[in-house]
């Protein structure tokens, strides 16, 4: 059950990073507009709740595999104490940043999403 757990994940993950390749700007403007929700505390649970069976997993890859867990387990409680941080933060970055750099910036954590979508989804295989 957590292998498909985290093949489905890893397929989600693709699917988000793609969509944020083709569609940079638009990934961003979305981000933003869902940083400005007041339900936007409840990614940070999903962040928790989402992140901690990829700390249990034992099998093939299961260190990398952990240490993405815990990077997003961690992650979350940020989002919960400090939600108005991450909202000037998009306010800031899209005043500060250049249109292309704002490109690069999306494209690279596309990229980042892909590689771990790619890491799941060969964990849960083997």
């Amino acid at each position: 059950m957590l292998t498909t757990y985290i093949f489905a994940l890893g397929i989600f993950l693709a699917a988000l990073g793609l969509l944020e390749l083709v569609f940079p700007a638009k990934a961003f403007m979305l981000w933003k507009k869902w940083s400005m929700s007041r339900f936007f505390f409840v990614h940070g649970l999903v962040l928790i709740a989402g992140g901690f069976p990829l700390t249990i997993y034992d099998g093939p890859l299961s260190t990398a595999v952990f240490i993405i867990g815990c990077f997003v387990v961690c992650t979350g409680p940020f989002l919960l104490i400090y939600p108005e941080k991450f909202r000037e933060m998009f306010g800031s970055v899209e005043n500060e940043i250049t249109a292309p750099a704002l490109k690069k910036m999306i494209i690279t954590e596309a990229v980042i999403r892909i590689a771990v979508a790619a890491l799941l989804i060969i964990a849960s295989s083997l």
